[in-house]
């Protein structure tokens, strides 16, 4: 994440290399925080997340879109506790596949 999105010096004016980090801190910081938390700082890459999204709302040239993006970087949080959430319930009930009944005989 740091050496892609982060070290690069040309990536703060690609709205939609922004965006995609953004989305990606989302995913790793929320969907999967409680692998993230045993190894890194959730709080860092929750800022970081919310950074992109703001800078790709600075960058972004639909006035739509910016508006979507920059809401998104100023509620990163409540979404990032919103995917850990998820997670947790997706993985608290898990889902049989019942195998498809054999055909009855004629």
């Amino acid at each position: 994440m740091f050496d892609l999105f982060v070290s690069d010096t040309t990536l703060p004016h690609d709205s939609l290399m922004m965006e995609t980090a953004g989305a990606q801190c989302l995913l790793l910081a929320g969907f999967f925080e409680d692998q993230m938390r045993r190894r890194h700082n959730i709080r860092w890459y929750a800022e970081l997340g919310a950074s992109f999204f703001s800078r790709a709302a600075l960058q972004e040239r639909s006035l739509h879109k910016a508006r979507l993006l920059h809401a998104i970087a100023r509620r990163f949080e409540l979404w990032r506790q919103r995917h850990a959430q998820l997670s947790g319930e997706l993985r608290d009930q898990p889902y049989l596949l019942t195998p498809p009944r054999p055909p009855a005989p004629m």
